[in-house]
C-alpha cells in the first residue's frame, strides 16, 4: 500500500516527449491504479477491454475520440469524463493537433484483454489464448460508456454549483460497487482554517481527488499543507486526517474512493469547526 501523500501534476512530471506518447503512473495502492498517458497526435490505442472492472478517464488536454463496437463514438476534450463498463471494448485516438494527456483510473482488480479480432499481434507481455465470452452478467451487459462534459459545462456556468446533466445524480459521475467519482465545486473561495482544524480520516481506505476547475488546499496529517492546480491529484493516506479546500473562485475536485469496503469518515473536530472531506 503506498502510504505517502502524493500531490502530482503535469507541470511536476518531469518526462521525454515522444511523438508516440507516455505513460506515468501516480498511484498504486490496495483498491486504484493510476496514471497519466499521453498519446501523440494522431495515433490510436490497440481495441482492448476491461474483463470484470469499469475504468474512468478524464481528459486534461488535447482531443480524443473513443471507438466502441456497439456504441456510438465519444469526443472528449479539457476535463471531459468518461466512464467504460467492464466487457466494452474500445479504442482511444488523438484527434487533436497536439498531444493528449488523460488520467486514467483503473481499480486494482482490472484485467486489461485485447480481442483478437481486433490485434493479429498480441501487445508485448501478452499470450493469444481462445475463450468463451458469451456468459455475460446481464448488469454488464445493460450498461454503456457514459460522457460529460465537464469543462465544457463550468465555462457555461460559472457562478453554479452543482451539474444537472450528470448521468446520474447531480454531482455523481459514476459508482459501482467497487469505485467511485464525484464532483465537488465550490463557487466561493476560502482560505484553509486554522492550524488546529484537521477535518477527518477514513479507516478503511485512502482518498485522492482530481483538480478539475481551479486551486485546492489540503491540510493532510503529516505532511505540510498541499496545493493543487487544475489536472493535479492530490493523494491522503488511509488513517490520514485531511481537510479540502476549493481556493479558486469556482473551484472543482473529484473526490473519489471504492465503495464495498467497511469505511468510516472519522473527525474528531469540536462542533461547528468544520470537518473537511
Amino acid at each position: 500500500m503506498q502510504q505517502r501523500t502524493l500531490a502530482a501534476g503535469i507541470a511536476a512530471i518531469v518526462l521525454a516527449s515522444i511523438a508516440t506518447g507516455w505513460a506515468q503512473p501516480v498511484v498504486k495502492n490496495d483498491w486504484f491504479n493510476i496514471q497519466y498517458i499521453s498519446l501523440g497526435a494522431g495515433k490510436k490505442t490497440p481495441v482492448s477491454f476491461q474483463g470484470d472492472t469499469a475504468i474512468l478517464f478524464i481528459v486534461h488536454s488535447g482531443r480524443v475520440r473513443f471507438t466502441f463496437k456497439d456504441f456510438s463514438a465519444i469526443e472528449a476534450g479539457w476535463d471531459g469524463l468518461v466512464s467504460i463498463p467492464a466487457r466494452t471494448p474500445y479504442a482511444i485516438e488523438t484527434i487533436s493537433s497536439t498531444p493528449s494527456i488523460r488520467f486514467e483510473v483503473r481499480n486494482v482488480m482490472a484485467g486489461t484483454l485485447f480481442p483478437v479480432a481486433n490485434n493479429a499481434t498480441p501487445p508485448p507481455g501478452f499470450t493469444t489464448v481462445r475463450v468463451d465470452c458469451r456468459c455475460q452478467r446481464a448488469s454488464v451487459k445493460d450498461q454503456k460508456p457514459q460522457y460529460f462534459d465537464y469543462g465544457g459545462w463550468a465555462k457555461a456556468n460559472p457562478d453554479v454549483q452543482r451539474a444537472p446533466g450528470m448521468p446520474k445524480a447531480p454531482g455523481q459521475f459514476y459508482m459501482d460497487g467497487l469505485m467511485f467519482l464525484y464532483t465537488g465545486r465550490s463557487t466561493i473561495g476560502v482560505p484553509l482554517p486554522p492550524p488546529n482544524v484537521v477535518g477527518h480520516f477514513h479507516t478503511g481506505q485512502a482518498e485522492w481527488w482530481y483538480v478539475l476547475e481551479g486551486n485546492m488546499a489540503t491540510r493532510i496529517e503529516g505532511q505540510d499543507d498541499v496545493y493543487g492546480n487544475h489536472g493535479d491529484i492530490i493523494y491522503s493516506p488511509q488513517g490520514a486526517y485531511h481537510q479540502t479546500i476549493m481556493l479558486g473562485k469556482p473551484g472543482t475536485r473529484t473526490p473519489a474512493g471504492t465503495t464495498g469496503v467497511m469505511d468510516s469518515a472519522i473527525s474528531l473536530v469540536p462542533p461547528g469547526a468544520g470537518g473537511g472531506e
